[in-house]
């Protein structure tokens, strides 16, 4: 029931307030660059939002079996991302994996350009 959603820390709608939260703390995601990744990869949906100096990644699986990223995404996590800070990751309690994403994981990525 709705109370029970307010009151629990991983309920759906903690998730979104977060997702609110972070849409009203992070000026990237309404003023930044909006680049589509990987649109091959329908299960996956990927994108970077990025002004001159943050940018952001989100990552999200959108189907019901783990999901290995692919090798060019996975040489990008680990060439361009390793000092980025995961700000969102809807797995709580359970570190985020750069080499796989979990039925329904997302992940949202911050560093500095």
């Amino acid at each position: 029931n709705a109370a029970a959603q307010r009151t629990d820390p991983g309920s759906v709608f903690a998730w979104y307030r977060s997702l609110v939260r972070l849409r009203h703390e992070e000026a990237v995601l309404i003023d930044g660059r909006f680049t589509l990744l990987y649109p091959e990869d329908p299960p996956l949906f990927a994108y970077t939002r990025t002004t001159e100096t943050t940018s952001l990644l989100v990552l999200a699986n959108c189907s019901t079996k783990p999901m290995a990223l692919n090798i060019q995404l996975a040489r990008e996590l680990a060439s361009e991302w390793t000092s980025a800070e995961v700000v969102l990751h809807n797995h709580p309690g359970q570190p985020w994996d750069r080499q796989e994403l979990q039925p329904w994981e997302v992940a949202v990525l911050r560093r500095l350009v």
